[in-house]
């Protein structure tokens, strides 16, 4: 999207002014400020980056996100999920995750490699998995998982209550941004989103129950948590599947405008021709929506 359709929208949608900066981040040259977002450009770069902080995001609310995502087709890069008031303290999830009662994606690290770099663990961390605990006069924080990796949690308490937070980068961003800007309508519907998002990342289980940690049943504590919210599946090798409601999700914010045009243009009929021949190209993916077996033919 050109950048000057992507500062004018936010300038309209916010009632901001654009502010014009020298300098940029990732590559880029050129700021342009619009109320509390950042939109970066560079002369040689066609696509263009838009920032929102956390601060800009407590003071824009979910539901003008929802529509800045929606309205200017953002590719998410990045996504930081936040979950105040947790029943937990960042001591009592260290503990649990030191002894390994963790269902997680983060993994235990390479001794050998490490060692080969001129790195050497403790030996009573070489079975642990990433992760790294600070404290200071402000209080404590325990970080699970590399920030490297798509997916890297810390929980703190730094503000008072336990706070935890999930971030999600590279290709499990826009997977995860799909997830919550679809459900930001109804709020127990994001909450749900956001703890599914966090349950992929990480579940606390009782491995006194079951050692394998696949059906190991979850810790009270984190059971209270989580309630009855399923784990969300963020796929890392390509886009994740979506579900039916995701999918139309998209279509009405992405695709329902340009297809009104299109039905005044040419009518209804002429789009069920369209429709009849997009059928022609199911695969798998597209048949696997409707919940019923694969149609002959479909690859």
């Amino acid at each position: 999207m050109p950048l000057e359709t992507v500062y004018g929208y936010l300038a309209d949608l916010l009632g901001e002014s654009v502010e014009v900066r020298d300098g940029g981040r990732h590559g880029y040259t050129t700021t342009h400020v619009v109320g509390p977002v950042l939109v970066w450009s560079a002369p040689a770069r066609p696509e263009v980056c838009v920032e929102v902080s956390g601060s800009a995001c407590e003071a824009l609310g979910l539901e003008r996100l929802a529509v800045i995502f929606w309205g200017l087709a953002l590719k998410a890069t990045r996504i930081d999920l936040a979950v105040d008031g947790c029943p937990f303290t960042p001591e009592g999830l260290q503990a649990e995750w030191m002894k390994d009662r963790v269902r997680t994606v983060a993994r235990r690290p390479n001794v050998e490699a490490l060692e080969s770099r001129g790195y050497q663990l403790r030996p009573e961390y070489e079975d642990v998995r990433s992760c790294k605990w600070h404290e200071d006069a402000t209080g404590t924080t325990f970080e699970m998982g590399s920030r490297q990796s798509a997916q890297f949690c810390r929980v703190y308490d730094r503000r008072g209550p336990t706070r935890l937070e999930l971030e999600v980068k590279h290709r499990a961003a826009p997977v995860a941004a799909l997830r919550v800007f679809a459900a930001v309508e109804d709020p127990a519907a994001v909450s749900e989103a956001v703890l599914g998002l966090v349950r992929g990342f990480v579940d606390f289980v009782d491995t006194s129950q079951d050692a394998n940690v696949a059906r190991a049943p979850l810790l009270p504590f984190w059971e209270s948590f989580v309630g009855a919210v399923a784990r969300a599946r963020v796929s890392l090798e390509g886009v994740a599947a979506r579900t039916l409601d995701e999918v139309a999700a998209w279509f009405e914010h992405q695709i329902a405008p340009v297809y009104a045009v299109l039905v005044d243009a040419f009518g209804p009929s002429a789009m069920q021709r369209v429709a009849s021949e997009g059928r022609k190209r199911w695969r798998r993916r597209h048949v696997g929506l409707l919940g019923h077996p694969p149609l002959p033919g479909t690859a």
